[in-house]
């Protein structure tokens, strides 16, 4: 069993280029039970003039995954935005993640960054190896890629009970 590395991914871009991002990458994972074949369905942001957004049923058979990632989940119960009506205005998602044993998409990242036009912020803390990730990456290129580690963690780190 891994221990888990978690925190958060901010994404900024504009709403068509995170709408684009969400519905491509991000897919909902259900199961009938623990030992049956998964279902792998399309996410679909709904659009209500004000805010984008997609609500599911998190739990142990529902949950959402990046693809082409090596356990990279989306713990966030609603994928959310709001917005104001202009064309190009920058848009901001937060959203609560894990992966095992330490955030390892940077390439995959930078690669959707280009494609959709968005920029990526992550922050992400492992308690049990006791380390936090710093990832950032703008237009294509990553900014920033940090891994720290503490002499007291639990004093040190900015959220030593996340992740483990």
């Amino acid at each position: 069993m891994p221990n888990w590395c978690e925190g958060y991914l901010k994404i900024r871009g504009k709403k068509k280029d995170l709408i684009n991002f969400i519905e491509n990458e991000i897919v909902l994972i259900k199961r009938e039970s623990i030992i049956s074949d998964p279902q792998y369905i399309d996410v679909k942001m709904k659009d209500t003039g004000i805010d984008c957004s997609f609500k599911y049923n998190k739990s142990y058979n529902e949950f959402l995954y990046l693809k082409n990632t090596r356990r990279f989940f989306v713990e966030s119960e609603e994928i959310s935005f709001y917005y104001d009506s202009y064309e190009d205005e920058i848009c901001y998602l937060t959203l609560d993640i894990k992966q095992a044993w330490g955030i390892d998409i940077e390439t995959l990242l930078v690669e959707h960054s280009k494609k959709y036009s968005v920029d990526f912020n992550i922050f992400a803390s492992e308690c049990g190896m006791e380390f936090e990730q710093y990832i950032t990456i703008v237009g294509g290129k990553l900014l920033k890629n940090e891994k720290r580690t503490y002499i007291d963690f639990n004093f040190e780190a900015i959220n030593p009970d996340l992740g483990g």
